[in-house]
């Protein structure tokens, strides 16, 4: 079902109707990896810091997993938000699309505050 607003605009397809083009699924497909895998390290290097200190995490492998962990995230994230971008350009309206759009500069501003408040 198709809501018809203005008529010089296209219609805006329903969220229930399965017309999404791969590119918008792939946005948010990688949108919830980077926000998996942030997660993931993050209980990762939040357990090895509780169990063992600092020494448990500098120069460690699970130091060395959390950094990749970063960069897997935002790499994934900044494609995410690409991919939305040119969805959007391409007037495709979901739901769904503000997850990859709010991903990016979410993760973008919590690596900004660890970095001046809790890493040195």
């Amino acid at each position: 079902m198709a809501v018809h607003g203005m008529p010089h605009l296209p219609a805006l397809p329903d969220d229930h109707a399965e017309t999404h083009t791969r590119m918008a699924w792939w946005s948010v497909g990688l949108a919830e990896l980077a926000i998996g895998v942030l997660v993931a390290a993050g209980v990762l290097l939040g357990v090895a810091w509780m169990s063992g200190g600092a020494s448990a995490v500098e120069d460690t492998w699970v130091g060395a997993l959390g950094a990749a962990g970063l960069y897997v995230t935002l790499s994934s994230a900044a494609l995410a938000w690409l991919l939305a971008v040119g969805v959007r350009i391409k007037h495709e309206a979901w739901t769904w699309l503000w997850l990859p759009l709010a991903t990016l500069p979410t993760i973008a501003v919590l690596l900004l505050l660890g970095e001046l408040l809790i890493w040195e």
